[in-house]
């Protein structure tokens, strides 16, 4: 079964996860959003904590993916304020 999967031959259904990417260059973001939204990932985009906050609560996001450094903060920033 574990050889199948990884030639490609998917032996179970992967249910994909809703990311939540968090990045302030808008060619970096606009090319990881492309590159997941083809893998089949629902993709919700955020370019500084701040929205990235209101985004949370609305989007409800499986897993984030974060730039270190963001205009308002940085990514131990972010997750000291999901601690919170």
């Amino acid at each position: 079964m574990c050889n199948e999967f990884l030639r490609g031959k998917k032996a179970f259904p992967l249910t994909k996860a809703k990311v939540l990417l968090i990045d302030d260059d808008p060619v970096i973001l606009g090319a990881i959003t492309e590159f997941l939204r083809h893998e089949g990932y629902s993709v919700v985009q955020a370019a500084d904590l701040k929205s990235a906050y209101a985004t949370l609560e609305s989007a409800a996001p499986d897993i984030a993916v974060v730039d270190f450094d963001l205009p308002d903060g940085n990514a131990l920033d972010f997750l000291a304020g999901l601690m919170q």
